[in-house]
C-alpha cells in the first residue's frame, strides 16, 4: 500500500498526462485517436470483476460509485492519472471541480482523499465524459451496433434519450451470446448487457450506450 501512495503520489505531484487509445475514430469528429501500447483492457477488465462487489478500501466510495470505480478500472488498465499538485487530500473529501485534469488520492484513508468530478461524476459538466471525449467512439441504440464496436476494458455510459450519461459500466467479457460488464451501483461483477438493458428500459425507457474506447 505504502509503495503504491508514493507511486500515486509521484504521479499527482508532476501532473503525468499520458492518454490511451489505437488507431480508431472519434464519434464527433472523425479524428484518428493515437495508439498506446500500454494499454491492457484485459487488466481493466480483471480489476472491475475483482472489486466489483468487494470495494478496493483504497478508495473513497461514493453513493453513486459507479463512475469512480469506472475510473479505478481505466486507471488499472495503465491510463496514467493527470495530477495537480495545487491540490491535497482532506478530511471528508476534496472534489475538484474540473474536466482539465483527472486524478485521485488518498490522504491514508477511504474519507480522506482528493479527486477531480472527472474521475467520479457520471453526467453534467466536468464529467468522465467530458475528460475523456476524445475516445467516445458512438453511441448506439442496437445492441448488435455495440458489439460491433466495444472491446474489452472499455468504459459504457447508458444514456437516456435526451443525452444524460445516466450509469457507467466496463466491459468484461465478450462471446457469441453477450457483452457482460461490471459496476458499482449496483454491484456485479460480469452481467450481460442484454439483462442490463431490459433493466434500463424499466427504469428509464429507450436508452443508448455511449462507448469510450481505450484500444
Amino acid at each position: 500500500m505504502k509503495q503504491k501512495l508514493k507511486k500515486l503520489f509521484f504521479i499527482f505531484t508532476f501532473g503525468l498526462f499520458i492518454t490511451c487509445g489505437n488507431n480508431v475514430v472519434n464519434a464527433k469528429n472523425n479524428a484518428t485517436i493515437s495508439p498506446l501500447p500500454q494499454w491492457n483492457g484485459q487488466n481493466a477488465a480483471t480489476y472491475a470483476k475483482n472489486y466489483a462487489k468487494d470495494y478496493n478500501p483504497y478508495y473513497h466510495a461514493f453513493s453513486s460509485d459507479c463512475t469512480n470505480f469506472a475510473s479505478q478500472c481505466v486507471l488499472e488498465g495503465k491510463c496514467l492519472m493527470d495530477g495537480d499538485s495545487k491540490n491535497s487530500p482532506k478530511k471528508k473529501g476534496n472534489i475538484v471541480n474540473t474536466s482539465s485534469k483527472w486524478y485521485y488520492l488518498s490522504g491514508g484513508d477511504q474519507n480522506n482523499y482528493v479527486c477531480t468530478t472527472s474521475w467520479c461524476r457520471c453526467s453534467g459538466k466536468n464529467a468522465f465524459a467530458n475528460y475523456w471525449d476524445k475516445y467516445n467512439i458512438g453511441c448506439y441504440k442496437k445492441l448488435d451496433n455495440v458489439r460491433k464496436n466495444v472491446s474489452i476494458g472499455d468504459v459504457i455510459q447508458i444514456t437516456l434519450k435526451d443525452g444524460t450519461l445516466k450509469h457507467s459500466i466496463i466491459v468484461t467479457k465478450i462471446d457469441k451470446k453477450d457483452i457482460y460488464c461490471a459496476s458499482h451501483t449496483a454491484d456485479y461483477p460480469q452481467k450481460a448487457l442484454a439483462k442490463i438493458n431490459k433493466n434500463a428500459k424499466k427504469s428509464w425507457g429507450n436508452v443508448k450506450y455511449t462507448i469510450f474506447h481505450f484500444e
